[in-house]
């Protein structure tokens, strides 16, 4: 899947890609390109054709007829979302029929709220995982596994939709987690999502569930220390 983001401002663009990548959180293939100029991703539309573009539109080019007509015509299954310095453009953006529309400054919980009009073409691409549970490869997405923890010879994977068992050591399964989830070790026994975590105490991972797990004496300075990163860097 791919995302265009077009803006003439570097930092404008750096200020939408940020929210966005805290969206995805790394749990979707997506790869976003980053355009200077409409004119640009518009003729790069036809190579690679993108699901989404998030566009800003100078003055100038919103009554470009030529730019108009293409941003018209994309395909039903190419969205857009039209961002503005002021509200005054919204009907400029419902003209070239803009899925969505954004006010800078940018704030994340109105991105997050733009982007989850797309659920469904966002689900499609959501990064999984499958082990086999009860004689069948079952098929797990990443961001909806809370933690894994050891059962014996096998592993526990705790989700959304309940909890299940399956052969697979803890090792392995750390193995064989594709990359871009955000994933905390805490010593031999789990391997929590950080995207669930609450808080972390000097002795325990307390989880948005309640549920709480002790940190190894060894690792309580180090899992303190990268939660505090994490918060102070507005991470999570």
């Amino acid at each position: 899947m791919r995302i265009y983001l077009c803006d003439e401002s570097a930092k404008e663009r750096s200020a939408i890609k940020k929210c966005v990548d805290k969206y995805l959180r790394g749990n979707y293939q997506v790869s976003i390109k980053e355009f200077s100029s409409v004119e640009n991703m518009l003729s790069e539309i036809p190579v690679n054709k993108p699901s989404l573009m998030i566009v800003n539109l100078p003055e100038q080019k919103i009554k470009d007829p030529v730019i108009v007509k293409k941003l018209q015509g994309r395909k039903s299954n190419q969205k857009m979302i039209m961002t503005a310095a002021s509200e005054c453009y919204a009907m400029d953006a419902f003209s070239v029929y803009a899925d969505g529309f954004l006010i800078k400054p940018f704030v994340q919980q109105q991105v997050d709220c733009a982007l989850n009009r797309f659920q469904n073409m966002f689900y499609q691409m959501k990064k999984n995982i499958s082990f086999m549970v009860d004689r069948t490869m079952k098929k797990f997405c990443l961001d909806e596994i809370i933690y894994m923890e050891t059962c014996g010879h096998a592993t526990m994977i705790h989700t959304l939709h309940g909890d299940f068992r399956t052969n697979c050591s803890l090792t392995r399964a750390k193995e064989k987690m594709p990359d871009g989830g955000d994933f905390v070790t805490c010593g031999k026994s789990y391997y929590i999502n950080a995207g669930y975590i609450k808080d972390v105490t000097k002795t325990e991972i307390i989880l948005r569930g309640g549920e709480q797990i002790y940190i190894p004496t060894r690792l309580q300075k180090e899992l303190c220390l990268l939660w505090q990163m994490k918060v102070n860097n507005n991470i999570l």
